[in-house]
């Protein structure tokens, strides 16, 4: 049931405090995430469109790696450095 309530991304997006921020990483299976089948084929499992959780989120806390599957985006060095970085350390 939880993967099939996020297939379209959160539909019912919810307000966060304004201390809370949020970040999206998602990945493509195509180098470039706007190529046809990276569009539709997402990393694998999951299509980039609905790894995003809320339409309009900052660009600036969201990442897309591209030439990446599912299993491989939390060994992806963009994905650390990233995270890293949201998290301040």
């Amino acid at each position: 049931r939880g993967i099939k309530d996020m297939r379209y991304g959160l539909e019912h997006p919810t307000s966060l405090p304004d201390h809370v921020r949020l970040h999206v990483a998602g990945a493509t299976v195509t180098s470039d995430p706007r190529h046809l089948i990276g569009i539709f084929a997402g990393d694998l499992v999951i299509r980039e469109s609905s790894a995003r959780a809320m339409p309009g989120e900052d660009p600036e806390n969201t990442l897309i790696v591209g030439g990446v599957n599912h299993a491989s985006v939390p060994r992806d060095r963009t994905a650390i450095d990233s995270i890293i970085s949201w998290l301040g350390v």
